[in-house]
């Protein structure tokens, strides 16, 4: 329960008799986990990616919170590694220990979860690479000119940065106009630092 409590769990433990007093918004999130994971953050805290595909998830902002941080590393020291071998295998419950929700444009960690019958959780951090070095920008301006491609709607300006998440090995970055990630590319040993979005 006291686990509960700080992580402001949304699983659903086998809990037994009545939770104590201090944790009772812990609890609701237990019992909603819905409710917790967006509901005051409106649909800018979730979104979904891979819409309509195999490979459907759910996505959800969050921002590192310095306090729970440093609450996190006491435990992982106080427990001899054994919070973090936890957090490890229930990804879900690092974000919640770690971090505060927030709209996902405003958020330096995603939490993922598959919209399948398993609900299987894993998190990203969200990466900024530029693309001011990128050659074929500088010489086709028309391409970020061209308000109707996805390029131009994934790049910050005038710095020419894009806002990045990867799963797997495919790359996605934040659209701009839709607020969303959309899928932009792979990532390869060639490009490991570089983007590559679709023109």
């Amino acid at each position: 329960v006291y686990l509960a409590g700080f992580l402001g769990m949304k699983g659903e433990p086998r809990l037994q008799g009545r939770p104590h007093r201090l944790c009772g918004t812990a609890w609701q999130h237990l019992r909603s986990p819905k409710a917790s994971m967006g509901g005051r953050h409106g649909e800018n805290h979730r979104t979904l990616l891979n819409e309509g595909e195999e490979a459907e998830m759910e996505t959800f902002g969050y921002k590192t919170h310095g306090f729970r941080r440093a609450l996190c590393i006491a435990g992982y020291i106080l427990s001899c590694g054994i919070l973090l071998l936890v957090f490890y295998w229930k990804p879900a419950w690092d974000v919640w220990a770690n971090c505060v929700p927030c709209d996902l444009q405003e958020a330096d960690v995603v939490l993922l979860r598959t919209t399948d019958e398993f609900h299987m959780y894993s998190w990203k951090k969200v990466t900024w690479i530029s693309l001011s070095s990128l050659d074929y920008i500088r010489r086709d301006s028309a391409v970020v000119a061209d308000e109707s491609s996805l390029l131009n709607r994934v790049v910050r300006k005038p710095d020419l940065k894009v806002r990045c998440i990867q799963v797997q090995k495919i790359r996605y970055a934040w659209d701009l106009a839709a607020s969303r990630f959309q899928k932009v590319g792979c990532k390869s040993p060639r490009t490991s630092s570089q983007a590559c979005p679709n023109r």
